[in-house]
């Protein structure tokens, strides 16, 4: 390996350190838009779309496809609260819970 690809390939694997310690603050930003949008803030749930479909990109491009199937999960999820909240909130949930426990794999 050339030593530009290794200096590349150090830079990459700091940057995926830093992806995954990031990720339990960024999930629980999507959690607070998901509480304000409970609380009567509607504009919080597009927020929360847009954070959980970020973390999805941000997990493909890092390598971790785990992190990408989950966050597109959650997003899915929250794609239809709106509709069927009752029964989509609690497996959003449940969504958000597992991807943050990702934070700590």
């Amino acid at each position: 390996m050339t030593p530009e690809r290794q200096k590349l390939e150090s830079a990459l694997h700091t940057l995926r350190l830093q992806f995954v310690q990031n990720l339990a603050a960024e999930v629980a930003k999507v959690d607070a838009q998901l509480l304000r949008w409970q609380a009567g803030d509607e504009a919080a749930l597009g927020a929360a779309i847009a954070l959980a479909h970020g973390l999805a990109g941000s997990g493909s491009l890092f390598g971790r496809h785990d992190v990408t199937v989950a966050a597109r999960a959650l997003e899915q999820l929250l794609c239809k609260l709106p509709d069927d909240w009752q029964l989509q909130l609690p497996a959003a949930r449940l969504a958000l819970l597992k991807l943050g426990q990702m934070a700590t794999e």
